[in-house]
């Protein structure tokens, strides 16, 4: 469907696989017998099944109502879309030798169980964090938006344009929460996980960054394949599994808190070599950093705030994460770290949403 541009479609069956799953789960604390994991297994299985047979009905339908253009084919060669899908491949093979996985087991290997639960918990939270943001949640538009543009004009500063406000927007949300776990993590993880997970609050404000540069990760990745250029794509990877040493040593010389380091790392020699690679073929992506600044000196001074009026207990908690909400976005609109093009862009995106959901 993403091939098709059919993100209608796509945002609808999604909708309706995890309305599924709450209906499931409903259902089974409603008969009060709870969730188990057989019931887990067979549910998500059912549910994948009869998720692939609408997609496969829904595909079918527009395919009929749109049938291709005379000689559609003929300018289509399969073996060009073959090399760059198979080296586009070897980067997620290759991707897998320093991910979260391999992470995972070193923690086990060098720290020991209790370790791998806490690295694990702060994981499970960055990973739902990274699921609403920006860069993921308007994934499906950003994209083939990128690719259009670029298409149409061969314009490589209306690519770096949409990456630069794609990327500000989540340096937005991401910035502040990692502040606001620095300031209150420890207090708010032993708050939800009853006593069992404490002193996490630094490691979650780590990973919050390392959310950071797997934003740009991901939209370099966009960007290379907006250009057909597995090149960079290639290089970064196989240069990020070079520092699988470094992986190792940060773990077991600063445990978790390495692993989320090493993290960091790893995606900046991507992030590095990727963007050298695609300024090396003629492909010079111009930054926002003055933009990007603004931002983090936004978020450095209303972390100076929040951590001046907090004080112990709940009640403090709560008015230094809202101090450190409050004051961030009231020097957002004094610093102004947007631009008139980057507004402009970010309504032609909702504009766009709003069209294709009409249409599906």
């Amino acid at each position: 469907m993403g091939a098709c541009l059919l993100q209608g479609y796509a945002q609808v069956l999604s909708a309706l696989r995890n309305g599924a799953r709450v209906a499931v789960v409903g259902y089974s604390l409603w008969r009060g017998g709870g969730l188990s994991l057989e019931t887990l297994v067979w549910a998500e299985a059912l549910i994948a099944l009869c998720s692939w047979l609408l997609a496969q009905a829904l595909v079918s339908r527009w395919a009929r109502r749109s049938p291709s253009a005379p000689g559609a084919l003929a300018g289509f060669h399969a073996a060009d879309m073959q090399a760059v899908a198979r080296k586009f491949y070897v980067v997620q093979l290759a991707g897998q030798s320093y991910g979260i996985n391999v992470t995972k087991m070193l923690v086990m290997r060098l720290l020991g169980a209790v370790e791998v639960a806490s690295f694990g918990v702060a994981q499970s939270v960055a990973d739902m964090v990274r699921n609403y943001m920006p860069a993921h949640l308007l994934a499906g538009w950003v994209r083939p938006m990128m690719v259009a543009r670029y298409v149409q004009r061969r314009d490589i500063e209306e690519v770096a344009a949409i990456v630069n406000l794609v990327f500000k927007l989540n340096l937005i949300c991401l910035l502040p929460m990692a502040a606001g776990f620095f300031i209150a993590g420890d207090e708010l993880m032993d708050w939800l996980s009853k006593g069992h997970y404490p002193g996490v609050g630094l490691l979650l404000a780590v990973m919050m960054l390392g959310l950071v540069l797997q934003t740009l990760h991901l939209l370099l990745t966009m960007v290379a394949l907006t250009l057909e250029s597995a090149r960079a794509s290639l290089q970064g990877t196989f240069a990020a599994c070079l520092a699988l040493p470094v992986l190792v040593l940060l773990i077991w010389r600063f445990g978790t808190l390495g692993a989320a380091l090493a993290m960091l790392v790893t995606e900046l020699i991507w992030i590095g070599v990727a963007w050298a690679t695609l300024s090396a073929q003629g492909h010079r992506l111009r930054f926002d950093f003055r933009a990007w600044g603004k931002i983090a000196l936004a978020t450095v001074a209303a972390a100076l705030v929040s951590h001046w009026v907090k004080w112990d207990g709940p009640t403090g908690l709560v008015v230094a994460l809202a101090a450190l909400g409050l004051s961030f976005l009231a020097l957002l609109l004094v610093l102004r770290p947007q631009t008139d093009t980057e507004i402009q862009l970010l309504r032609q995106l909702f504009k766009r949403r709003q069209t294709t959901v009409k249409q599906a």
